[in-house]
């Protein structure tokens, strides 16, 4: 129990640490693009606001530079489901919320899709 708490404390503190540096790297010549990202990636491993402005980051960004790969995401929980196997009847392997068919065939895909390149 107290470890736990020691290790989220400690999350939590260096993930905001990460992230306000990166906000003053916004004035301050460095890399702000980078680093207020990796600071959501550590909060995001204890908070699902976090993974979830992360994973929004990335679908903006994906969507603008056109350089990522295609992400399909759970509505519910929003997991990342390219290369999951889906449970039968199309549900999230994570949550178990049921997918839309269409959700499904997006993931399975773009999973195709990216074994094909390499």
């Amino acid at each position: 129990m107290l470890f736990k708490t020691a290790r989220r404390l400690v999350i939590i503190i260096v993930g905001f640490t990460v992230v306000l540096i990166g906000i003053a790297l916004i004035v301050l010549p460095g890399p702000a693009f980078l680093v207020i990202p990796a600071g959501l990636a550590i909060l995001g491993t204890e908070f699902l606001w976090a993974k979830r402005l992360m994973n929004r980051i990335k679908r903006k960004t994906g969507a603008v530079l056109g350089k990522f790969e295609t992400v399909v995401f759970c509505p519910n929980c929003e997991a990342d489901l390219v290369g999951k196997q889906l449970k039968p009847g199309h549900v999230c392997p994570e949550c178990d919320a049921p997918i839309s068919s269409d959700t499904a065939d997006r993931a399975n895909a773009e999973q195709a899709r990216r074994t094909s390149k390499n």
